[in-house]
């Protein structure tokens, strides 16, 4: 698939092209000779007005390209015109570079390649480590090598359509003919790769360009590379002569159907198109099978797969990870995995997000991480230590003094398996929010790294060792934390933070457009025009939706935020996607923290049909009425306003449409109130309580009385998910924080995914209570929520999970971890 990305002249800043990028001019005897270093003789990228510099000139340090993909300059003149017209061709080519309109790869001896339609390369090294610059340079080589393919073509036509002695005048113009014209640059950083089409639709004088979607190694990419280019160069220099017209390339595909998992995010397409999709999203019609049903049959065959196909033996838990991760299963995985088995987990190859989250690590020395958990434990950075020695749990520290809850129950949580365990250091979050986003060009150079020359390498070693490594000279004996004096992590409490959790995304994200007033990604997560959630790892993906902004409280302004924007080894209980904080599973959760008491709630039919929700104004702080952006109570706004709402009915044919009607019309169905207003400044505490009804405070067990509970987020994960699902309701959630059970727990299996946009929870509820069908599917997802919740959430297999992650952690501090491993 391709990502079209319109070519705007206002996104390109003025940069002169790099000097290495210049040919040499040759003399008449076809001597190469060093062209003028005056910045007079620069080149200026095409398309944009002369301007002064704004930004520095740089200069490649080694102007060799790392990939030579081309063609000699005879055979790129035989190729050309394959027989009157070589002299020409050549002459022509000649001429190009001795005026330096040609860029090309300068080093001609020995190789003599010639690739001016094809290759332009910038590197990120010589833009102080700015890939985004670098792209900039190459689009500007990337759009200069295309004038100059255009003006090559154009020779051929003429010579080929009117008939051209080699003596004629070589004079450029548009063929009536003119196919798709393409041209290539690359951009290089690190390990990584992108390659760039630049292109002229036929009859249009707009240039475009494009990107492959995903990244390459350099032995990938020069297959890839050369493929590419000779396809292309069969598509331009042998032209058809059958007057059928050719095929339609089509450059501007719509997104998958279904998007790629969790954690590898799809092609994202253009601003433009992102606005034309949401349009069309509007204005698309259900057919006969409404939403909801369809959404539920989808998840619940795809969750009866997913029981299906897991492991029932140790070799076979050991085949489907080296399978899925290409390395051997840490030291002591057959104690895991009987650990497992004895405490009767559903899920025992299900932990994708633990090998995502400690991928990154791998780019890092051993040490280096050791070193940054003490470095955070050492300062006041509002955490809580855990020191791990010979076998057992030697010290917790840390955190307030109201947070002995957490402090206890994570050492509890430990203690079941702590006897497998090597001796280290453990950093625990011990605020709400979350604490390590790492800038995005950072991240994809510490994963590529960890991917292709550092994981790869555990799979070598066929007899691996089943052991960790004695304890390190840097770790102490576990009786203390040893004070440092400074930190990296900076404070930014009470302030916006949306600017800091863009930076992870990738720079071609929605969330990182030039446009402020970027579409989101909608299709990658919502269908319909009610835009009902039927991927929810898309739907939390914070790059695919820039508005969020202005409609979730931890963006607006959170009530705290540390964080720091190195790759610091922090476990937390959730996250916002573009973190990467290592998540583990709550211990607020695993201490029962909010009890269900099963004597207190009812049969389904008994029940309320309501949605029943109570809480406070948690998810940000409020000042100068930032409320209105913040979530909760957007959401409590929105479901109690007297506006018009779309909703989905029947027609005589059977086809189910959309409708406009008034929200006042199905008020009946919602109890959704706030019961306190905090996290606020006066003014705007005073302006929530005047807008907003406010509800007397509730005993948390008198929720099971209503059939629909709502979960909303509030400054991080809500604490009462787990108690929802265990009950006899069926729950409804509002949520972007991810958690350790992401991978476990099913939409529209298990509970209901809300979007913000108030659409698509009014039908969802007057379908549940009013049609025929949505009250049978209402109480058979509540009653799967529930039996999953009672087979997949229980203490034991948080422990657990637990386990796995804090074996994957140990072999990564390990010194000797390459050497590391379980094998059958």
């Amino acid at each position: 698939m391709l990502i079209s990305l319109d070519w705007r002249e206002d996104l390109k800043p003025p940069v002169y092209n790099p000097l290495s990028t210049i040919p040499r001019k040759r003399d008449r005897s076809q001597q190469i000779v060093p062209g003028s270093t005056t910045t007079d003789n620069l080149n200026k990228p095409p398309s944009i007005n002369p301007a002064e510099p704004t930004i520095p000139i740089f200069k490649l340090k080694d102007p060799r390209p790392d990939i030579c993909v081309g063609l000699s300059d005879e055979s790129l003149a035989n190729a050309l015109v394959p027989k009157k017209g070589r002299s020409i061709a050549r002459r022509f080519l000649v001429d190009l570079q001795e005026t330096s309109s040609l860029i090309s790869e300068p080093h001609v001896t020995p190789l003599g390649f010639r690739f001016p339609f094809l290759v332009v390369e910038a590197k990120a090294a010589a833009t102080g480590g700015n890939l985004y610059q670098a792209q900039n340079q190459a689009a500007v080589g990337g759009s200069a090598a295309l004038q100059i393919f255009k003006n090559l073509s154009d020779l051929q036509d003429m010579d080929e359509g009117q008939g051209t002695t080699e003596d004629s005048t070589v004079v450029a113009q548009d063929s009536p003919n003119a196919k798709l014209r393409l041209a290539f640059s690359v951009t290089t950083e690190g390990p990584i790769h992108e390659l760039w089409l630049h292109f002229q639709k036929p009859r249009e004088e707009d240039f475009y360009m494009t990107r492959p979607g995903g990244r390459m190694r350099t032995q990938r990419f020069v297959v890839w590379l050369g493929t590419f280019a000779l396809i292309s160069l069969c598509l331009i220099l042998f032209r058809s002569s059958s007057p059928s017209p050719s095929p339609i390339v089509d450059l501007y595909p719509s997104p998958d159907s279904r998007p790629p998992s969790t954690l590898q995010r799809p092609p994202v397409p253009s601003n433009a198109q992102l606005i034309e999709q949401t349009g069309y999203r509007k204005v698309a019609q259900p057919d006969s099978l409404h939403p909801v049903a369809s959404l539920v049959k989808n998840a619940e065959q795809q969750f009866d797969r997913l029981l299906s196909r897991q492991s029932k033996t140790l070799a076979q838990a050991v085949d489907e990870y080296r399978e899925r991760y290409n390395m051997h299963p840490p030291p002591h995985f057959d104690k895991w995995f009987q650990f497992a088995k004895d405490r009767g987990v559903q899920l025992i190859d299900e932990y994708d997000t633990i090998y995502h989250a400690l991928l990154p690590f791998w780019a890092l020395e051993p040490k280096t991480i050791r070193d940054r958990a003490r470095e955070t434990l050492g300062f006041d950075n509002s955490m809580i230590g855990v020191l791990i020695r010979n076998g057992s749990v030697s010290l917790v520290e840390g955190g307030a003094f109201e947070q002995g809850w957490q402090r206890s129950a994570t050492a509890k949580m430990i203690n079941s398996f702590v006897e497998y365990l090597p001796d280290m250091d453990l950093v625990f979050n011990a605020l709400d929010e979350p604490r390590v986003v790492v800038p995005s060009e950072d991240l994809q150079r510490l994963v590529a790294i960890a991917r292709d020359q550092v994981s790869q390498n555990t799979v070598v070693n066929t007899m691996p060792t089943n052991a960790w490594s004695d304890r390190p000279s840097d770790l102490n004996k576990g009786d203390r934390i040893d004070e440092v004096r400074t930190t990296r992590f900076n404070r930014f409490t009470r302030q916006s933070t949306w600017s800091y959790s863009r930076s992870s995304c990738p720079v071609d994200s929605p969330v990182r457009s030039l446009d402020e007033q970027a579409a989101d990604n909608i299709n990658s997560y919502a269908q319909g025009e009610l835009g009902f959630i039927y991927n929810t790892s898309a739907f939390s993906d914070i790059c695919n939706s820039p508005s969020l902004r202005y409609k979730y409280g931890f963006f607006d302004r959170p009530n705290r935020f540390e964080a720091v924007h190195d790759l610091f080894p922090v476990f937390s209980q959730s996250k916002i996607s573009s973190y990467q904080d290592i998540l583990y599973p709550s211990p607020w959760y695993w201490s029962d923290q909010v009890p269900y008491e099963e004597d207190k709630d009812m049969e389904w039919d008994e029940k309320d049909s309501r949605m029943f929700w109570r809480g406070s104004t948690t998810g940000g702080y409020s000042r100068a009425g930032g409320w209105r952006r913040q979530h909760r109570q957007l959401f409590v706004g929105k479901i109690n306003a007297l506006n018009t709402a779309k909703i989905l009915s029947k027609t005589e044919s059977n086809q189910w449409k959309t409708r406009g009607v008034g929200r006042n019309s199905f008020t009946d169905l919602f109890d959704v109130r706030f019961t306190y207003i905090g996290q606020c400044d006066d003014k705007d505490c005073a302006a929530q309580e005047e807008y907003f009804d406010l509800a007397e405070p509730v005993d948390q067990q008198d929720a099971w009385a209503y059939k629909h509970l709502l979960d909303m987020d509030g400054n991080a994960f809500s604490g009462r998910f787990y108690a929802f699902l265990r009950s006899r309701s069926l729950v409804h959630k509002v949520s972007i924080f991810r958690e350790w059970h992401d991978e476990w727990l099913k939409p529209w299996t298990h509970y209901v995914p809300l979007s913000l946009t108030g659409d698509d929870y009014l039908e969802a509820m007057r379908y549940f209570e009013s049609e025929e069908e949505g009250r049978v599917i209402a109480p058979r997802l509540a009653e799967q929520g529930r039996e999953w919740a009672q087979k997949a959430l229980r203490s034991e297999d948080m422990e657990v999970w637990f386990f796995r992650l804090l074996l994957e952690y140990g072999r990564l501090v390990d010194d000797n971890r390459h050497n590391l491993g379980f094998s059958v």
